[in-house]
């Protein structure tokens, strides 16, 4: 006999019969505690999981936010020399135009 503790209850009327019934309804209704002290071990163990998922999530978007900033810094960087290129070239084209007029004038 597998469940003494219904045997104690029913007293001298518990048969192998009952107790054979008993314990497949038993089995179809509950589930037992290894299965259930396993299957929350999982549980917490995936809960830990998403957690640290969660937390790399955040970091890698803080990431990827710290890039795209920087990205656009470089770009306007990069626009701000093209404009210091343009300015060079005209003050530079400035001075030689006057320069090369008088070569060419020299020259004819």
């Amino acid at each position: 006999m597998k469940l003494q503790w219904l045997k104690e209850i029913v007293g001298d009327a518990y048969t192998e019969e009952m107790d054979t019934a008993v314990c497949q309804a038993l089995g179809k209704e509950f589930v037992s505690r290894a299965d259930f002290n396993e299957k929350n071990a999982k549980v917490k163990g995936l809960e830990t999981q998403v957690t640290r998922l969660t937390d790399t999530v955040k970091a890698r978007g803080k990431q990827l936010d710290d890039l795209k900033k920087s990205a656009g810094d470089n770009e306007n960087g990069l626009r701000g020399n093209d404009d210091e290129q343009r300015d060079r070239r005209a003050a530079h084209a400035g001075l030689l135009l006057p320069f090369l007029s008088q070569q060419r004038a020299r020259h004819q």
